[in-house]
């Protein structure tokens, strides 16, 4: 199965990043981190230094927390919505780790600012990207599986308030906080500049491609959370759909069976009729088979001549799917934006410069 490959290889990666440390004893941090704290470092000071007045005047106090928001914005809004301190607040680890790396990077593009090429860099770790991306994404998603959230409050017996945040619309609301919201503060604010100031967030005037970093965090989310049978992304019967279901209710049924399949979920006396959503063809495509022990297929009980072969799916080849998934738009993006756009023509802004004093100078005439 080529496609189960491609999942192999992306689990592989996640497990290195997340597992492996730089080293175990004067650098204890696992490559995930260390390597985000540097990609955000790479996009932070090509702003920086895009202007060399700006450059010249960045104060170290503006220079370092700017680019602390930028990196920790979606984890530390991630966590407040569900009610959760940031590891930043109790923790000086983050600190270390991403000052470091942000440091030694400053003192290398000191001696080498040619090197600071969006075009290349871009290109060349945007399946980096997307593996950390997926990481991000799902860790703040994993938020709900956090024991003050999902278990009842000892002393008063009943969930967490926060558990309400536990719909799909909530999967999607932190997926895109988790990818996007480090760099629309960054940009709303102008962190990289000497003096930070309010502007409308870019996103709201964003391309396709510019919200990327949006879309792409909120199909991550769904992705995911979707293939590990997570309850939010259940539903009744079909055939019992009711107007809290809306708009499933204006969607046909021949549409909404695609993506909607029957199960029984729940043990023992707790087993009812639930439809799950699914994505069938992304599954059939990497080789998958979107099952797990927890759930029970209702049409399980088929003949084995009827029966596929295809390997079972678990939180772990879930986020490499997101992965593969934010990969591929990353790619798509990279292309978009920096291969198939025409470069501006040579002497066209002098032209319109000079256009507007000619009008200018005609104006005074009059």
């Amino acid at each position: 199965m080529p496609g189960f490959g491609l999942v192999s290889w992306t689990t592989a990666a996640l497990s290195l990043l997340s597992s492996k440390l730089v080293h175990p004893v004067y650098f204890p941090y696992p490559w995930a981190p260390v390597l985000h704290a540097a990609r955000i470092s790479l996009v932070f000071q090509t702003l920086s230094r895009r202007d060399n007045a700006n450059w010249r005047r960045l104060l170290w106090g503006p220079y370092i927390f700017g680019y602390l928001v930028a990196c920790w914005g979606g984890g530390v809004l991630s966590h407040l919505a569900m009610g959760l301190p940031p590891p930043q607040f109790y923790s000086f680890h983050p600190w270390v780790n991403y000052i470091t790396v942000h440091l030694v990077l400053t003192a290398f593009f000191n001696f080498y600012p040619n090197l600071l090429v969006p075009k290349i860099y871009d290109t060349l770790l945007f399946p980096l990207d997307g593996l950390l991306r997926a990481h991000s994404v799902v860790s703040a998603v994993s938020l709900f599986a956090s024991p003050s959230i999902s278990n009842p409050l000892s002393a008063l017996s009943q969930p967490s308030p926060f558990k309400n945040m536990d719909t799909a619309f909530g999967h999607i609301v932190l997926g895109i906080l988790a990818s996007a919201a480090g760099g629309i503060t960054l940009n709303t604010l102008s962190l990289w500049s000497e003096e930070w100031r309010f502007a409308t967030p870019p996103i709201l005037k964003a391309s396709l491609w510019g919200s990327a970093d949006v879309w792409g965090g909120a199909l991550a989310a769904i992705v995911y959370s979707s293939s590990i049978h997570s309850s939010a992304f259940q539903i009744p019967s079909l055939d019992s759909l009711t107007a809290a279901h809306f708009p499933l209710t204006v969607i046909p049924k021949f549409i909404l069976r695609i993506f909607f399949k029957p199960s029984v979920g729940g043990f023992g006396a707790g087993l009812n009729q639930v439809s799950r959503f699914s994505i069938p063809f992304i599954y059939s495509l990497f080789g998958l088979a979107n099952t797990k022990t927890s759930f029970v297929e209702a049409d399980s009980e088929k003949p084995p001549t009827q029966q596929t072969t295809a390997v079972p799916m678990g939180q772990v080849e879930a986020k490499a799917l997101a992965a593969i998934i934010l990969i591929t738009i990353f790619g798509a993006r990279v292309l978009a934006t920096h291969w198939l756009t025409s470069p501006p023509k040579a002497g066209r802004g002098n032209k319109s410069k000079k256009a507007v004093t000619e009008v200018s100078k005609e104006a005074k005439r009059k």
